[in-house]
Parts: C-alpha cells; structure tokens; sequence
C-alpha cells in the first residue's frame, strides 16, 4: 500500500472506550455549557451512527459526568487565575487611593478634585472587571455541578486503565 493512502475504519469496529472518548471530545466543543454541546455538536454525531446513538443511550449520563469533571479541573486553573488578577487589581486601586490622598503637587483644587475622580473610575472598573470575571466563573461552576448529581455517576463505564478520570477499585 503507497504511504500516502489513508484508511478508514468504520465506527462500529472501534472499541466502545474509544468511542466514549470521541463522544467526549464532541462535547467539549462548546466551552461554556453541556447542554448546549449537546444540542449542537452531540445531536448530529450520535444521528450519524447506529452505534454511536447506542453507545449515547447508554453511557450519557456517565459522559457528561466525565466531562463535567475535565471542565471543572480547567475552570480550576482559570479561577485561580481570575482570583489573583482580582485581588491584584484590588490591591492597586487601594494603593492608588493612598497615593492619591498624600498626593499635593497638584496645586489647584478643581483640578486635583477632577482628575482624581477620573482616575478613581478607571481604577475602580479594573477592580470590577476582575468581579465580573470571577462572577461569570462561579455561574459555570455551578452548572457543571449539576452535572455531578449522585444520579450521575462516573463509574457507570468501565474505563480504560489509562483513563485517569476511573475510579480505582471499581471493576
């Protein structure tokens, strides 16, 4: 066979662990919401195959489990993130707020007055930008943990030993 030929290998001969791994790969393809991953890209791969249609029957409540787990150990690592540009930003309004008192090289009033409140709202909408951010992360947070329900449980398949999600001790 030349080395630029591809094979193809139908869906139905690959093993259902690979296949729960596809399934879940689709899922991820939207970032914020399950449900919408699955209205949008699950829908039209599990009508693709028989098999994958089977497999989603059965295995749902388990992917999306799985999935909830990945996202979650991701929104980890971005909240943290988010939590240290929010402290950050608190910390330098509050630090600009004191310099700005002990400031007085400005000589006339008004104008010390005026540009201390512009300055005082641009400092502020950083240190709310950083809220709004943690805030939009807490709502994702507690949408994926809907879907880490006790009626959705992650040991429902028998994973791959390489799986780093399967439950030790569960055959």
């Amino acid at each position: 066979m030349p080395l630029n030929t591809t094979t193809t290998t139908p869906l139905e001969t690959l093993p259902v662990e690979i296949l729960l791994s596809i399934v879940a790969a689709v899922m991820h393809g939207e970032e914020d919401y399950i449900g919408t991953a699955i209205d949008t890209h699950v829908r039209r791969f599990r009508h693709a195959s028989a098999t994958i249609f089977r497999i989603w029957t059965a295995h749902k409540t388990a992917l999306m489990s799985r999935v909830a787990l990945e996202r979650l150990a991701l929104l980890k690592i971005e909240a943290e993130m988010v939590r240290r540009h929010q402290v950050r930003a608190r910390f330098q309004h509050l630090v600009w707020l004191a310099a700005m008192r002990l400031r007085h090289n400005v000589d006339d009033q008004e104008e010390r007055v005026d540009w201390f409140a512009v300055e005082e709202t641009l400092a502020d909408s950083v240190a709310s930008l950083a809220d709004c951010e943690a805030s939009m992360i807490r709502i994702r947070i507690v949408h994926l943990k809907r879907f880490l329900s006790p009626r959705y449980m992650p040991c429902e398949v028998d994973w791959t030993v390489t799986d780093p999600w399967k439950p030790r001790g569960l055959q």
